[in-house]
Order: structure tokens, then C-alpha cells, then sequence
């Protein structure tokens, strides 16, 4: 799985995607962005912690297409208690 990354038309911030393929259906936005030139140390702990961030979304990413056609469930996707998962959902 590959991290791509995309400039925003300014310049100022870079977007991450996901990308396991070439097909369109094969990238997933992750909702992350850094900023380019951080400017104050509110952005670059920002930086420091996004890309912290990217790094687990990609980590569980492979761990949910590792674990497909078994029995196996991972650990942030189980919810022990139907309360938790419902309130979760709801959310």
C-alpha cells in the first residue's frame, strides 16, 4: 500500500491518500493533511502528529485486507460490548 501525496492548489497544505492499485476504485481519501510550510510550532506539531496518524490508518488498512476470507476480526474493528459499537454508529 503506497501513501500518495497531493498539493492543494495554493500550495499551502499536502493531502494523503491510500493506493494499493491502479484502478480509481483501488485509492481511499484519508482525510489527513500537513502543512507544507509550517509557518508556527502549532503547525509542525500538527505535521508531526498527522503524519503519526496516517502511518496507523495505513497500518489497520493492511490489516483489514490481510484478514478478508478469514475468520479473523481485528482488534480495532471488535467491539466487545453492543453498547460501545452502537453509540460509535451512531456518532
Amino acid at each position: 500500500m503506497i501513501i500518495e501525496e497531493r498539493q492543494s492548489a495554493n500550495g499551502e497544505k499536502t493531502y494523503y491518500r491510500f493506493r494499493w492499485g491502479k484502478a480509481s476504485s483501488d485509492r481511499i481519501s484519508s482525510g489527513i493533511f500537513t502543512w507544507s510550510k509550517p509557518k508556527t510550532q502549532t503547525e509542525r506539531n500538527h505535521n508531526k502528529e498527522a503524519l503519526a496518524i496516517l502511518e496507523i490508518k495505513r497500518s489497520q488498512l493492511i490489516i483489514d485486507q490481510q484478514a478478508v476470507g478469514t475468520d479473523y476480526i481485528p482488534s480495532h474493528r471488535y467491539k466487545n460490548n453492543f453498547l460501545d459499537f452502537y453509540s460509535d454508529f451512531v456518532k
